[in-house]
């Protein structure tokens, strides 16, 4: 009975007093389990975020002790915590899939855009007549410069640089009642020669 009541540390902290104090009163009792069907169906809300509190007012023919003891013996946490971090692996899978595929979309429309401009303007410069140009198909520059502002954004090369400007002063300390090396004169004149080349 005691290792029935024994709670693992994780578990202790994240129950809450009530959740607690009904799990310790339903395995005193020695009641029997939640069935491993109620139990997924039970998991499946408490994935969805759902508190055993919250599951328990939802089922109130079950009460909170049996659903507590769900928790702790099909082990919910570890569950939910495996779910979560393949689902944040899925995402990032389908982000950078989605992401490849949209720059190889937006490069590909900027190569037809250009060969299509291309040889309608070389032609337009070769005989001067305007016909040359002909219908487009409602391409424009603009959305030229879309696809353009596509791409640097899709591959991260729109953000800007920042350039950092600013002055550097030098300051000479001389300690007081200590003579001056030859050395520390010589810095010295430099630094006030440089200020007087600047004027």
């Amino acid at each position: 009975m005691e290792n029935q009541l024994a709670l693992p540390e994780k578990l202790e902290k994240s129950l809450t007093v009530t959740e607690k104090s009904a799990y310790l009163k339903y395995v005193k009792e020695n009641k029997p389990p939640l069935s491993p069907k109620t139990s997924a169906d039970f998991f499946e809300l408490y994935l969805a975020g759902s508190s055993c509190e919250d599951i328990a007012k939802l089922n109130p023919a079950f009460g909170l002790g049996i659903i507590v003891k769900a928790r702790v013996d099909y082990d919910w946490d570890s569950k939910k915590e495996e779910y979560i971090t393949a689902l944040f692996t899925n995402i990032k899978e389908k982000i950078q899939k989605n992401q490849l595929e949209s720059i190889e979309f937006n490069i590909l429309a900027g190569t037809v855009f250009q060969k299509l401009w291309s040889t309608k303007f070389k032609k337009f410069l070769q005989t001067g007549d305007e016909k040359e140009l002909g219908d487009l198909k409602g391409m424009s520059f603009k959305v030229y410069k879309d696809i353009s502002e596509n791409i640097m954004k899709l591959t991260g090369q729109d953000k800007k640089q920042q350039v950092v400007s600013g002055e550097v002063i030098h300051k000479v300390e001389v300690p007081a009642n200590k003579p001056l090396s030859p050395k520390d004169a010589s810095s010295i004149l430099k630094v006030i020669d440089g200020e007087f080349k600047k004027e």
